[in-house]
């Protein structure tokens, strides 16, 4: 895969994410790490693709986000003829695991010399 290639897969990826925390339920993102987790998750299937563990099925998933094409968000291979199935499934595994490493860890910084205050003990 090229540089450019991979770049716009990246952008896609990205603007799924976007859409998803945008639009999508609450808990999409857990849906999403425990099929990463699990190794389940799969683009080529309607049951396992990003819109199917967030949804249940892709068409669903359209439906309820209201979109004719899950292909600009790269839920799915439409507009990239160049990439497989299994080749966008590895790219939002591994996009997807980054964005959370890169998440947790601004969390862990922005919380850095902030004391919490002891919990009282229920009686």
């Amino acid at each position: 895969m090229t540089g450019r290639t991979r770049q716009t897969l990246h952008e896609r990826i990205r603007y799924g994410i976007a859409w998803l925390d945008a639009y999508g339920p609450k808990n999409w993102r857990n849906r999403i790490t425990r099929a990463i987790t699990k190794k389940r998750l799969d683009l080529k299937n309607p049951k396992h693709c990003i819109l199917g563990e967030v949804y249940g099925d892709y068409f669903v998933g359209l439906r309820q986000l209201n979109l004719d094409t899950g292909g600009p968000m790269a839920f799915n291979t439409l507009g990239s003829s160049h990439h497989s199935y299994d080749e966008m499934t590895r790219e939002w595994a591994r996009y997807y695991r980054e964005g959370q490493a890169q998440a947790n860890k601004s969390r862990s910084t922005s919380l850095q010399g902030v004391r919490r205050s002891p919990r009282k003990r229920a009686n």
